[in-house]
């Protein structure tokens, strides 16, 4: 962390993950090092982020998450070197059409009764 000019979360949200980029890890950063967040929201606490853009501990932020969505009032609107996205992330032209060939191509398998393990969701897993 200490290191890098731009650190991106990309991790699950799990109990592990919870605020993963707390006020401490954050200070272990870069000084004027960027925060990119498309993980899940709650990994990164909003509060920590903003006291650091504030303090100019961190040179800016990217952030396409937020601990609670659609975001309507994260203190991170204050900032001009905050890039606030609206969970967009993914949006691309060439994800929705993989996304739409593989949503149909597993319809297709499904009437087939032949269902790929690595698509199918077990009841009471976060995966």
């Amino acid at each position: 962390l200490k290191e890098s000019d731009y650190v991106v979360a990309a991790v699950p949200l799990t109990d592990q993950t919870f605020h993963l980029f707390n006020e401490e890890r954050i200070a272990q950063m870069k000084a004027g090092s960027v925060l990119i967040n498309i993980a899940r929201g709650p990994v990164v606490d909003e509060e920590a982020l903003a006291q650091a853009l504030a303090s100019g501990h961190l040179g800016g932020c990217a952030v396409d998450v937020f601990p609670k969505e659609p975001c309507t009032n994260s203190v991170l609107t204050r900032y001009a070197n905050a890039l606030l996205t609206p969970h967009s992330a993914t949006s691309t032209a060439e994800n929705s059409k993989a996304t739409n060939f593989a949503a149909a191509n597993n319809l297709v398998n499904y009437l087939k009764k032949d269902i790929d393990a690595k698509y199918v969701v077990v009841q009471g897993t976060r995966y």
